[in-house]
Formats: C-alpha cells, structure tokens, sequence
C-alpha cells in the first residue's frame, strides 16, 4: 500500500475512535438539570393559612397534568371533595370520629393543617343534617378551585380546595348564601 492510503486509513480509525469515546461516554454521563422557561414554573407555596397537613410534602409538578386547569385534574381533586362533602354531614360515633373521617389517612389527607385544627372547635351538634347529592365547579386555576356541594335538604356550602405539593386538599369551606 502507498503511504497516502495507510495515512488516510490511520485519519479515518482515529475518527472513528474518537466518535465512539464521545459516544459512551455521553451515553454514560447522568443527565444534566434544566431550567424551566418561566411560564412552566411552579406557583410560589402556599401561604401559612393554607400549610399543608403534611409538612413534608413534595413539588406538586408531578404528573402529565401539571400546570392543567382544575377541570382537567378532576381526578385529582373531585375524590377530596365527594369525601368531605359526604363525611361532613356523618356525625355518627362523635366528634373524634366525625374529625378523622374529615381529615382523611393521615398520611395523605384531605384537609390542610389550619383545617384539622378548626374542626376540633366545632361540636358535632351543630352541624346541619343532609345527604350530599352533588358538586359543582364555581372557580378553578391550576392550583386552586371552589367547588359548591348540594344536599338534599336544600342547603349548599362551598368548598374551597388548593393543591398542597403532592395533592389537592380542604383548605376551607363555608355555608352558600345563594
């Protein structure tokens, strides 16, 4: 062989090698963070009135509806509301049982901190009797929706829903005055 074929063969091998150490050694290396556009940012917390049940909740940026209007994330926190909705009228086994079924699982809840202290001041004597019929949106954004519930008594209240981190929760709730 002449010396210029041997010199290009040896340029072309070095390339390749090259390439291939690039290659797997990308392919290897860990991903690098990247930073959010702004519009993609996650809303500042929520404020102390509204803290969350659980302290040590994650970023609430976790699922393909991030970001989404309340209505798409129906699933999300439609179950929150059915539930306290429905248990707020059960005042059966007292005020403790009333409490815990308002709350939740306490290891997700369904009501914020500032809410499970204010349902220890209400006596179960005065709540109204009534059987939830159904919900309706009245306010949403992506992090926040009012929801008016119905009972069959003829009497409605609002309840007032923000996401917390990791999931929508109570973070009020008060009689409709129509």
């Amino acid at each position: 062989m002449r010396l210029r074929t041997l010199a290009l063969i040896a340029a072309l091998a070095l390339v390749a090698l090259v390439a291939a150490t690039i290659t797997i050694w990308t392919l290897s290396s860990p991903p690098t963070a990247t930073t959010p556009a702004p519009s993609e940012t996650a809303p500042p917390p929520p404020a102390s009135s509204t803290r969350s049940y659980d302290p040590d909740a994650g970023d609430v940026a976790s699922g393909e509806n991030d970001g989404a209007p309340a209505e798409v994330q129906e699933a999300a926190w439609g179950p929150v509301a059915d539930r306290f909705a429905r248990n707020f009228t059960n005042t059966t086994g007292g005020a403790p049982a009333w409490r815990q079924r308002l709350i939740g699982n306490p290891a997700s809840p369904d009501v914020t901190t500032d809410i499970s202290d204010q349902l220890k001041t209400i006596a179960v004597s005065n709540v109204p009797a009534g059987h939830y019929t159904g919900r309706q949106l009245v306010k949403s954004s992506a992090y926040e929706v009012a929801v008016k519930v119905t009972y069959r008594e003829g009497w409605a209240m609002v309840l007032y829903l923000i996401a917390d981190g990791t999931r929508f929760q109570v973070y009020a709730y008060d009689r409709w005055e129509a």
